[in-house]
């Protein structure tokens, strides 16, 4: 079953999308990070970001997590979301070793 305080947000007819989405499931998304990516980038206009040392940056790894779920969800479910007239949200959630 679903946990009604995580899919609060979708309606019961929707319930069927997230069915095979489960507990357990997992998977892999390799990522070379780029310079472009690093901290100095995220806002180059910011003076105190370009003294920064050029570590991947937060606000880029919110990103890469967003897309990392949408590769995921995606091929499983790009019908029934075509089919959606408005957002829903889907919970992703990641983990690093």
């Amino acid at each position: 079953m679903y946990n009604p305080l995580l899919l609060a947000a979708v309606s019961k007819k929707e319930i069927e999308m997230y069915e095979t989405l489960k507990a357990g499931l997992t998977f892999e998304f390799d990522y070379t990070v780029p310079e472009s990516k690093t901290v100095p980038y995220i806002y180059p206009e910011a003076e105190e970001f370009q003294l920064m040392p050029k570590v991947f940056s937060t606000g880029f790894m919110i990103g890469l997590i967003e897309w990392a779920c949408v590769k995921f969800v995606l091929p499983k479910h790009k019908k029934k979301l075509s089919q959606q007239n408005e957002y829903r949200p889907i919970i992703c959630k990641s983990a690093y070793v």
